[in-house]
């Protein structure tokens, strides 16, 4: 509770810091509400105000960096260096925060500050930067890093081997699934049975060099199929209504929820610690709900605004605000552009670019304001933005088929099952163990199917259904690993009764999304599972359904 209430008044101060930004820089109070309009009313900024993250803290720290930079024409070089700290401080929250450091620079370059001030800013980063590494790496006897694995992941959604010059040793870290039935980059990056925690490195390499390694080869392999997936990604931001598909974070990860998605789940959880048994309360929660369905600035009229934005330094030059502008549009990009390099698409690394955007847009707004004259002509600027927005939104609200994408996600696993012939073929292609070979395609399944999350209902029930598919999966995988190096089972449960339980735990978890698809989404989407299952387990297939012998486990 203290650190939502600690997060949300760094959300309103990223709010009045913005409001007195625009109006230092004497826009008129309209554009300066504008500006601050989206980061105090996005009901998606509240819900990340709630969750132990990263992006309000590099929010606030970014932001309270450029109005440091900004708030006098020329910064004195306390700010300077406390632009230094705050920017240092925004490359330890999060990584993207690093890429804000060369636009900065070439920002106080620009403006000529002197060579006094752009040295407190770079011995105020080098100071914030250094130390915590010294301090991290006594602890941890060395600085380490995780790039590697993201990037392999981001590379997943386009990497073709057979493209591709890949040495012997890293030849492992191909994935044989054709690449439109690929899972999203989480699975690469998180899941037990991926090359990424299976492949060892060559002597004196890390696992973490060995895929930057990987994925460096791919991109520069295949560069005009990694600039095509960063931008369409990047394009992705600006649809309408949070979309995500099947290789992105779910969306509906970062909704207040209208229910507790997986009732046992949290039972269980909370229980490590208390005897409560969770609920979500009545009151506020519902209205937070209702409010995040109705209130948040939708893709294209974030379009608008960075368009405003990319205009203002050219309509401002030679007037105060020019190269501020420049500087405030930079940092937007950089914030939405670098984790969609390096990373995957994920709303929530939208959220750190709103305030940019909002400033920058009102910018432009202000700019193109005082050009047009007239009330007639600003009207009919009004109303181009207006249709602009609609006519987006009108055309992907008309293309959205939910039922022909379940119906999809359950066809891609209708013949997948322990035993079966598409998955002893599949298995045997891949020089894999069942059970790795079908975590990962129940896994695409869920993602596949993870873009209708927010209808709720059944569609929510299957994602669920075939997340648990793919987790028992993994599980399974994970302990036959452990016994090939004997390192499962004991006197009382020898190794076979625990790969056993394991594989029977998978299997009942595998059917049930046969039978909810058969059930809810045709039986030409689902096959009928016949071995180990009953009419009556059909009917019990809730929304968050567990059975009652593993309640009881």
């Amino acid at each position: 509770m203290f650190l939502t209430a600690v997060q949300h008044l760094l959300g309103l101060a990223v709010g009045f810091l913005v409001y007195a930004l625009a109006r230092r820089y004497r826009l008129p109070r309209w554009a300066a509400t504008l500006a601050a309009a989206p980061i105090l009313l996005d009901a998606y900024q509240m819900n990340i105000e709630h969750f132990v993250m990263a992006e309000v803290l590099l929010q606030a720290l970014v932001v309270g960096a450029v109005a440091l930079f900004l708030w006098d024409e020329k910064p004195s070089i306390v700010f300077c260096a406390g632009a230094g700290v705050l920017l240092g401080l925004a490359g330890l929250s999060r990584t993207v925060g690093l890429s804000i450091l060369p636009v900065a620079a070439v920002f106080l370059l620009a403006r000529r500050v002197g060579l006094a001030r752009l040295a407190a800013f770079g011995v105020m980063v080098a100071v914030i930067m250094g130390g915590y590494s010294l301090w991290f790496g006594a602890a941890r006897h060395g600085v380490e890093a995780d790039d590697g694995f993201f990037l392999y992941g981001r590379v997943q959604s386009f990497a073709d081997c057979t493209r591709l010059n890949i040495p012997a040793n890293e030849l492992g870290l191909c994935d044989a699934v054709p690449l439109s039935e690929r899972p999203n980059a989480n699975y690469y990056i998180w899941g037990r049975n991926t090359p990424a925690h299976i492949v060892p490195p060559r002597k004196g390499m890390t696992q973490n060099a060995m895929l930057r390694d990987f994925a460096l080869r791919a991109i520069s392999g295949e560069p005009v199929e990694y600039a095509g997936t960063v931008t369409l990604d990047f394009i992705h931001y600006f649809r309408p209504g949070h979309i995500t598909g099947r290789l992105d974070e779910p969306g509906d990860q970062w909704r207040f929820p209208r229910a507790l998605d997986h009732a046992v789940m949290w039972r269980d959880a909370v229980r490590l610690h208390d005897d409560s048994t969770p609920v979500i309360a009545g009151g506020l929660a519902s209205f937070v709900r209702g409010y995040q369905a109705m209130m948040f600035p939708d893709g294209p009229i974030f379009a608008v605004l960075l368009l405003l934005g990319l205009a203002a330094p050219f309509l401002m030059w030679r007037r105060p605000g020019g190269k501020e502008s420049a500087l405030i549009v930079a940092i937007a990009i950089v914030l939405l552009a670098v984790p969609l390099m390096t990373t995957m698409f994920d709303y929530r690394y939208f959220l750190p670019a709103i305030p940019f955007l909002g400033l920058a847009g009102a910018f432009g707004l202000s700019a193109i304001w005082t050009r047009v004259p007239g009330t007639g002509a600003r009207a009919a600027l009004i109303g181009a933005a207006a249709i602009f927005v609609g006519c987006v939104s009108l055309a992907f609200a008309l293309s959205a088929a939910p039922a022909k994408t379940a119906a999809t996600a359950c066809r891609s696993v209708r013949a997948l099952d322990y035993g079966t012939k598409a998955t002893r073929s599949g298995a045997l292609t891949q020089t894999r163990t069942e059970a790795a070979y079908l975590q990962e395609m129940y896994q695409a399944a869920a993602d596949r199917e993870s873009a209708l999350l927010s209808l709720g209902g059944r569609y929510r029930t299957l994602w669920v259904l075939m997340m648990n598919g793919a987790g028992a999966a993994d599980n399974h995988y994970a302990i036959e690993r452990a016994c090939g190096r004997h390192r499962c089972g004991s006197r009382a449960v020898p190794a076979g009764v625990v790969l056993a339980r394991a594989q029977a735990f998978a299997m009942t978890r595998i059917r049930l999304v046969h039978e909810y698809c058969d059930v809810h989404f045709g039986r030409g989407g689902g096959r009928t599972a016949k071995r180990g299952t009953s009419k009556g387990s059909q009917a019990s297939v809730s929304p968050v359904f567990v059975p009652a012998w593993f309640r009881e486990t």
